[in-house]
């Protein structure tokens, strides 16, 4: 149960859900593809085909790990300095193992751009859409034409696309890929899906408590992965990995091991010491105190929501007395008639 603790079963299937259910349930992406598609039956569709192709996906990730690990952990290409980063040895294997058989590393190279642009694509394409909506839509006339829209969404693409393509060249000073591609989405994906999920939860949630909650959980979020960046980089964070040596390889090699002598006994503060699979279940549980706390002490401006809008199983929670607005008129009408 030990957060800091990077890989455990809690945080892989419990943390890890919570991150996943921003880009599948109400992430930009997954909600402008699931509006694309004709009807509810086809969205559940799309869903089913999405959970076996992903569940298939994760189990080849796994299973290749495990094949790598057995190759080289008596001859760790890291330590041999083969190769400089973790990320590397996958690619790294694959034209080692397939190298005998002409044209498929090329193919497993291709491979892997083809899976990557198509999802980059499709973000691209969803961000473009979102920029324009909330920054430019509202001060375009409302019969302005379609095409001109169109070029505005490509030019927003080209423009993010730059934009991009520069940050790569500081994103990889950062470290090791996994925790760069979960720990700066969380910093959205935490108070999107405790707003979410508040909303539908929580029926006394205002609007003040869901706008501090969230922006407390963003500051939070901001604060913890970049200090945990910052101390990584100075070494004074780092992640167990599992034991590799180079005592089997062919060619004898030296490795020589620096130990930090100074300030051994000293921790960075637990905040940054908690292990990026968390980051979006703590902005969630930020979310949700301090937006109950608020709206608690600012029950002025407190109206009761239609039960419709809260999940059947907080009904309970809701005032019998302030009943939904379209229930009370068709009440009153009744009471009328009579």
């Amino acid at each position: 149960m030990d957060l800091t603790v990077k890989d455990t079963v809690w945080s892989l299937l419990i943390a890890s859900t919570f991150y996943w259910v921003n880009f599948i349930a109400v992430g930009q992406s997954s909600v402008q593809k699931c509006l694309a598609l004709p009807t509810f039956k086809e969205i559940k569709k799309a869903f089913f085909i999405f959970a076996i192709g992903w569940g298939l996906l994760l189990l080849g990730s796994v299973y290749i790990g495990l094949l790598i690990y057995a190759k080289y952990n008596k001859c760790d290409p890291i330590l041999t300095k083969k190769i400089q980063v973790a990320d590397q040895i996958l690619p790294y294997y694959i034209l080692n193992v397939i190298n005998k058989v002409p044209g498929l590393g090329g193919l497993f190279i291709a491979s892997i751009f083809s899976g990557g642009i198509s999802t980059l694509s499709a973000a691209l394409n969803a961000l473009s859409c979102t920029i324009y909506n909330d920054f430019i839509a509202v001060f375009m006339p409302l019969d302005y034409p379609q095409e001109k829209v169109g070029k505005i969404l490509k030019l927003t693409v080209v423009l993010v696309g730059i934009i991009c393509t520069v940050l790569v060249f500081i994103i990889e000073q950062l470290g090791s890929i996994l925790p760069l591609a979960i720990s700066l989405p969380s910093i959205s994906a935490g108070p999107l899906v405790g707003l979410f999920l508040m909303g539908m939860l929580v029926p006394s949630i205002n609007s003040k408590g869901a706008l501090y909650g969230s922006i407390l959980s963003v500051i939070l979020l901001i604060v913890m992965i970049l200090g945990s960046f910052y101390y990584k980089m100075q070494k004074l964070i780092t992640f167990e990995t599992k034991p590799t040596s180079t005592q089997s390889c062919s060619t004898p090699y030296n490795v020589t091991t620096t130990l930090r002598t100074k300030d051994t006994d000293w921790k960075p503060f637990y905040l940054f010491r908690i292990s990026f699979y968390y980051y979006s279940l703590i902005g969630i549980c930020v979310v949700f105190i301090v937006g109950w706390i608020v709206s608690y002490f600012s029950k002025a401006d407190e109206k009761q929501v239609e039960k419709k809008l809260i999940c059947p199983l907080m009904h309970w929670a809701m005032s019998d007395d302030l009943l939904p607005p379209t229930y009370s008129v068709v009440k009153e009408s009744v009471e009328l008639t009579e």
